[in-house]
């Protein structure tokens, strides 16, 4: 009976827990706000370049129509939020704000809508080479992303900071001798 209670969870696996329904909750979120924009302008975005000219919806869901900037605006505010997280590791009054997985769930939730917001700003349109390189560049970050938050999931770490290489030996050498 005694080995059948359960035991409360160490609060590093409490804490990947939350992490990962805040993952799977913002990846709920962003699928809704991409099927909104797409289902928005499903009409408009699939036309070739002249035809959208031609199109009444093309007032309003242009790069700078009414719709065009405030998706704008939207994608303006997902890039900046994205900087959360590096302020909230280094501003000193934002370091009780919640654990860094939770931030780093966030920050990448916002770097990948970022430049999925912004396409649907531009209308999944380039007419400029400083367009096309800063969403190139953009491109890159975003992969480099997902390779570091791979790396990062490969440190080991505990209470959110990562293990010293004596304490990752030791704790081999505990649980070879359990």
């Amino acid at each position: 009976p005694e080995a059948t209670r359960s035991r409360p969870l160490p609060s590093d696996l409490r804490a990947r827990r939350r992490a990962r329904r805040l993952g799977v909750l913002f990846a709920a979120l962003g699928a809704a706000v991409l099927a909104f924009l797409a289902w928005t302008g499903r009409d408009y975005y699939l036309l070739a370049r002249l035809e959208r000219l031609r199109s009444p919806l093309h007032a309003m869901l242009k790069p700078a129509g009414p719709w065009g900037h405030g998706v704008g605006i939207a994608a303006t505010a997902f890039r900046l939020s994205n900087s959360l997280y590096a302020a909230r590791k280094r501003v000193g009054w934002m370091q009780g704000l919640g654990d860094m997985r939770s931030w780093l769930v966030f920050h990448v939730f916002v770097g990948f809508m970022s430049p999925m917001v912004i396409a649907f700003h531009a209308a999944f349109q380039s007419r400029n080479l400083l367009a096309t390189a800063t969403a190139g560049a953009m491109g890159v970050v975003v992969l480099t992303g997902v390779v570091g938050r791979y790396i990062f999931g490969l440190v080991p770490a505990a209470a959110g900071k990562a293990l010293e290489i004596q304490e990752v030996r030791a704790g081999l050498a505990e649980a070879r001798a359990e």
